[in-house]
């Protein structure tokens, strides 16, 4: 999984009320408005009345710059599906067009993924291909990236589309012309329709999910211009990655190829000042409860998923052999984690063995803190040895 990374706390947290109306300076506007031309967008200019602009202008003026190039890309990369969108945007019959609508995003899925396949570059990092610039030089993108390309390629089709911002990340969510819900993920290469609770946290409409492939419990429907938010989000984790002695060295040798290039404009800024005071409502979002609690749920998901991925490099296993061994054993598998029935350790070879034991003792351990988030973990790693 794509992980995406963004700071909850704020470093200037104030209550909200005290936020209101607080405008960035004339400096503050310049130099973000230089560090967006120069790191983030290709071929865009500068706005000709900056000093005038007040924060939710220049917001605008961010996400459309960042838009346009967006657009150029997916014509460069030729994303466009070949399917008549006319006939999507003229159809009248709201069954007739929810068809339509999920056979382009079945299409655009397939010209995503062969466009990943054909540019894959091993031992790259893609972490902060984000943003156009980032992209266009790499040919490459992370959750972000595909997620800006997604709303703009929907968006020409003239499908219903929001910005989807889970905690850890970021992904399209569509809603058909008949109604229904669709989780499109085009980094993960899923595309599913479900049936969430539509509920409010925070002042934000959000999805309630209950789906046993999917981790997340809560999709905030961003307004599709907070997507820029997260960008400043990446930009500060590329800033502290550099740092980071624990950080991956791929992801860290990246960082640190952009930070060289970019130094003023990155000394120049203090973006989580500047996500804090153009994106308050994001932050207030992740500071309910709610989220607090699924930050804690996904965390241990995505470190149990980190330490599978470990395991296999220590053991030097081939993924592809485990899990056509585990899908032959599917039933036992089940067990294992529904009864602890460890027969399957008798039945698999030694190094599959070894695998799931060390998986098994990191799931009792979780079981001990909370058997519901154990059961859960197991049903999702029965379901991704069956996808």
């Amino acid at each position: 999984m794509e992980k995406f990374f963004f700071e909850e706390q704020p470093r200037h947290f104030e209550k909200k009320e005290n936020r209101e109306g607080q405008e960035l300076k004339l400096e503050e506007k310049k130099n973000l408005v230089d560090a967006w031309l120069n790191i983030i967008v290709d071929n865009q200019k500068k706005p000709d009345n900056l000093e005038s602009l007040n924060n939710q202008e220049l917001k605008e003026w961010l996400y459309k710059t960042l838009m346009d190039d967006i657009s150029k890309l997916g014509e460069e990369w030729h994303l466009q599906p070949e399917v008549d969108i006319e006939k999507i945007k003229t159809e009248k019959n709201p069954e007739l067009k929810a068809k339509l609508e999920i056979d382009f995003i079945e299409a655009l899925r397939i010209k995503i993924q062969e466009f990943k396949e054909v540019n894959f570059q091993k031992g790259r990092s893609n972490k902060w291909d984000s943003w156009p610039k980032n992209m266009r030089e790499n040919r490459s993108f992370n959750c972000v990236g595909v997620t800006l390309l997604g709303m703009n390629l929907l968006e020409k089709a003239g499908i219903q589309s929001y910005y989807g911002n889970p905690f850890s990340h970021v992904l399209n969510i569509v809603k058909l012309s008949n109604g229904e819900w669709v989780y499109v993920d085009f980094l993960e290469n899923k595309v599913k329709k479900i049936i969430p609770e539509e509920i409010t946290i925070g002042g934000i409409p959000t999805l309630k999910l209950k789906e046993p492939d999917i981790i997340y419990r809560y999709i905030p429907l961003f307004d599709k211009k907070e997507v820029v938010g997260s960008i400043l989000d990446n930009l500060n984790v590329l800033k502290n990655e550099i740092k980071n002695i624990e950080a991956e060295p791929k992801d860290k040798k990246e960082a640190e190829r952009i930070f060289a290039k970019f130094e003023k404009d990155f000394q120049n800024n203090d973006f989580p000042f500047l996500k804090e005071k153009l994106y308050y409502s994001r932050l207030i979002f992740f500071q309910t409860k709610e989220m607090q609690e699924e930050r804690q749920r996904i965390e241990k998901i995505l470190k149990l998923s980190s330490l599978m991925r470990k395991y296999l490099e220590i053991l030097n296993l081939q993924p592809e052999k485990i899990k056509e061994e585990l899908i032959t054993n599917i039933d036992d598998v089940e067990r294992l984690f529904r009864e602890d029935d460890k027969k399957i350790f008798d039945k698999v070879e030694p190094q599959t063995k070894e695998f799931l034991q060390l998986l098994f003792k990191e799931m009792e351990n979780i079981k001990k803190e909370n058997l519901d988030l154990y059961q859960e973990l197991g049903e999702l790693f029965i379901n991704k040895i069956k996808s």
